[in-house]
């Protein structure tokens, strides 16, 4: 390792890692000055012509924004994994965009496999009314499959670094674009209404023409996704076949008895269901007690009781469970959720603490998640 900045960076995770995983109070100090080591060496690559293209610099963009996600500095007023992942974000577009980085170097494709999961998600931790609220950068046929695997069985493959397949990511950045589009529509009814003299209640607004169209469309799209998703990651080469639910798995296959396998694809099936509830409730403007909306929580509940509450798969479900959690509205449901959330907050990932707490608030307000989001990261 001769790159300072990652070095610190190294140093910086590892001390703070240290400090969870024995219950200890994490050595602020020290890691806030392995930190700065690595925020100004950041700064200096990218002002360096050479530099700031380079995959040590894209790595430390990266790996700062997964440090803040994980454990934010709190000597760093104002530097937060927003302001890295837009960093990140400046040097692949630097490097020419997502057709650049879909390249024989393993590196290269490994950052931008990473960056893709930060920068989707990034964009539905998100609040709504945020003008600034960035567009990931590509949308459909997403760029984490390099050249060389195109095609039906990578397509569908669960991968085990997302713990979703390739095929979902383009879909899951289509809903976002959906919801963007919803928002627009939402504030121009509101703003009708407003001006008529009435007061306006955002469940009164219904989705038409093209929006409308387009959702049921992609709803489709995430069913065939999921039916025909493989648990086949070119790490393990090994195949599973997901079925009509969520969690179970066809019986006319002869399946090898892996189950890492079986986990990744119930994860699988977790996102999925996951991007359904947010295609009901924040395009197609349902309610929370809609029974498309129960039925896709019921389907996460279910996945999740295919992954063992120790197993590494667990910590990469944030998403599907601070969802389906959010809407769900029987305490059956809440308390299971919670328990799931409590267990996984002990790897010592401080994301899931904040997504936990902002999902209580959501209990007890009775709002939607995105209306009281601010900063968290949902991933």
């Amino acid at each position: 390792m001769n790159h300072d900045g990652l070095l610190n960076l190294l140093l910086a995770y590892s001390a703070s890692h240290q400090a969870r995983q024995a219950k200890q109070p994490e050595p602020l100090e020290l890691v806030s000055g392995f930190l700065d080591h690595a925020y100004r060496h950041l700064n200096q690559s990218l002002n360096d012509e050479e530099e700031q293209k380079s995959n040590a610099t894209l790595a430390t963009a990266i790996m700062l924004c997964s440090y803040e996600i994980i454990s934010p500095n709190p000597f760093a007023e104002g530097i937060t994994w927003q302001v890295h992942l837009e960093a990140a974000r400046k040097i692949i577009l630097a490097r020419g965009g997502a057709k650049e980085m879909r390249s024989r170097d393993p590196v290269s494709f490994f950052l931008s496999r990473w960056f893709a999961y930060l920068d989707i998600l990034g964009c539905f931790s998100g609040n709504n009314n945020n003008k600034n609220n960035t567009i990931p950068l590509f949308a459909g046929q997403y760029w984490t499959v390099d050249e060389e695997e195109l095609g039906m069985m990578a397509d569908f493959s669960v991968d085990c670094f997302f713990g979703f397949t390739n095929r979902f990511i383009g879909l899951l950045t289509r809903v976002g674009e959906l919801m963007r589009q919803a928002d627009v529509e939402k504030r121009r009814f509101a703003e009708g209404v407003r001006d008529m003299g009435y007061t306006n209640h955002d469940s009164e607004w219904v989705p038409e023409g093209q929006i409308y169209h387009d959702a049921l469309r992609v709803r489709e799209q995430l069913e065939e996704s999921r039916r025909h998703s493989l648990g086949t990651c070119k790490h393990t080469q090994q195949t599973w076949a997901s079925s009509e639910g969520a969690g179970a798995f066809d019986d006319d296959r002869i399946l090898p008895d892996d189950d890492n396998s079986k986990e990744m694809l119930a994860s699988n099936d977790a996102f999925h269901w996951a991007a359904q509830i947010h295609l009901f409730r924040r395009v197609l403007n349902y309610k929370r007690d809609h029974q498309c909306v129960r039925d896709a929580i019921q389907r996460i509940i279910e996945a999740m009781q295919a992954i063992p509450e120790l197993s590494n798969v667990g910590n990469a479900v944030l998403f599907p469970l601070f969802t389906a959690g959010c809407e769900s509205t029987t305490p059956e449901d809440r308390e299971y959720i919670l328990q799931r959330l409590l267990e996984i907050e002990k790897s010592g990932m401080n994301q899931f603490q904040r997504a936990r707490i902002l999902m209580q608030k959501v209990w007890e307000t009775g709002s939607g998640w995105e209306t009281l989001i601010n900063g968290e990261f949902i991933g």
